[in-house]
């Protein structure tokens, strides 16, 4: 059986000389591996050939069991349980479909979709736990529905958490959409999304580059759930190149600004920019209009806050910082 992160026994049988033993505190979660050698030469045996399966009735009551995937080897569609998905750290175009309360865990998984969102979280509240550095995720599609990194569909939530934030996650989309959030135009019911919560990792999150909608590196178009974000680094990149006519998005919000909560992270907010280079998008917040604006500032909504939080605001991809803020731990902010 496979695991999560504990130690179990395990019995070694010869069944020629009819004797076992019982080896205790083995190490039998994803992507472990163990050698009995001296276990097995103890049972009359030199040399054998292990076969490891599920068995999802093994073990006492609420033992947890993983079913592994590899991205590189076809689409993942995924209800519920928990879930362990890695890859060889090649590109794939294979996708991630999650409709369920799940636990899914992400390793060395490189996705490149050309056909959709490369991860869809459809129903539920499932939790993504990143593991390492190498997990990256990308969607390119044309046409006008777009696509989103990771979309997060209206009544879900998603949870992307790490072990600490040495493990990275990049969510992009060259097309119509959000590196984490909604996607589509705004006359689409794909525009609005869920809520978000990333917190214990680094994220990097890439809107499309504008030819046609813009979007928040981070939220949507119209609307969002609630994003909270803790102990983490964030990028997120608002939607760069709009054309002079078009909204400006901010790095993380929407156009009717969503419950924002940060605490204890540091944010790397990328607000979008115009060809001519003028703005009225707020960094975090709300988009810019021709016919309402941004504060061109931080704007949380009723209900949200920044606390104990280092914010960084650049316009556009530049790495010219526009102005830094420190917020402490009541919320009020200072200019660095």
């Amino acid at each position: 059986a496979l695991v999560a992160d504990e130690l179990q026994p395990v019995t070694i049988t010869n069944a020629d000389e009819n004797i076992g033993s019982e080896v205790t505190n083995v190490p039998l979660a994803p992507n472990r591996h163990t050698t009995l050698v001296g276990d097995v030469r103890n049972v009359g045996m030199e040399e054998v050939t292990f076969t490891a399966g599920i068995d999802e009735d093994w073990g006492d009551g609420g033992t947890i069991h993983f079913m592994p995937h590899n991205i590189n080897e076809g689409d993942v569609t995924i209800d519920g349980g928990q879930h362990y998905i890695t890859g060889d750290d090649t590109e794939t175009q294979n996708t991630i479909t999650i409709t369920g309360d799940a636990k899914v865990y992400l390793e060395n998984v490189n996705i490149n979709s050309t056909d959709g969102n490369a991860i869809s979280i459809t129903g539920g509240n499932p939790t993504i736990h990143v593991r390492g550095k190498n997990t990256a995720i990308s969607s390119n599609i044309d046409g006008p529905y777009g696509s989103a990194g990771i979309y997060v569909a209206q009544g879900s939530s998603v949870t992307i958490t790490g072990n600490d934030r040495n493990d990275v996650l990049w969510a992009q989309t060259s097309t119509n959409g959000a590196g984490i959030g909604g996607h589509g135009r705004s006359f689409f019911s794909e525009a609005p999304c869920g809520n978000i919560t990333i917190e214990n990792v680094t994220v990097y999150a890439y809107a499309c580059i504008a030819d046609d909608e813009v979007f928040p590196g981070i939220g949507s178009y119209l609307a969002s759930g609630t994003i909270k974000i803790k102990d983490a680094t964030v990028h997120a990149y608002g939607s760069t190149d709009v054309a002079g006519g078009q909204s400006t998005p901010p790095a993380i919000g929407a156009r009717n600004v969503p419950v924002i909560i940060i605490e204890k992270s540091d944010i790397y907010a990328h607000r979008g920019k115009r060809y001519n280079n003028n703005n009225s998008a707020d960094y975090i917040g709300r988009f810019g209009t021709s016919i309402y604006s941004g504060t061109e500032e931080i704007q949380c909504g009723t209900g949200g806050s920044i606390t104990n939080t280092t914010v960084y605001c650049y316009t556009g991809s530049s790495d010219t910082v526009d102005k830094t803020y420190w917020f402490d731990a009541s919320g009020s902010r200072t200019e660095q």
